[in-house]
């Protein structure tokens, strides 16, 4: 669910009684401009931390590989001593 960013529109009713409907549409319109944003920002955001964890999972298997060859050259090493 990480990967699943969306905002969705949550609107009240306008209470004014000759131009409720108005201030509705207005408010209606400036949201979803807002939301437009809101959202490509977030998809963004869902990219980059694709990316990030596709790094951060190389780095960790590169970092266990080195560190299996160096257990792997130190138990040789004990080995050659004892």
């Amino acid at each position: 669910g990480y990967d699943k960013v969306n905002v969705e529109m949550a609107l009240t009713e306008s209470r004014l009684p000759l131009i409720g409907g108005l201030v509705q549409r207005l408010r209606a319109a400036l949201h979803e401009l807002v939301l437009f944003y809101v959202n490509r920002l977030a998809a963004r955001q869902v990219r980059f931390n694709e990316q990030t964890a596709r790094a951060l999972t190389t780095l960790v298997r590169d970092l266990e590989a080195e560190v299996r060859d160096l257990r792997a050259r130190l138990a040789e090493l004990e080995a050659n001593q004892g």
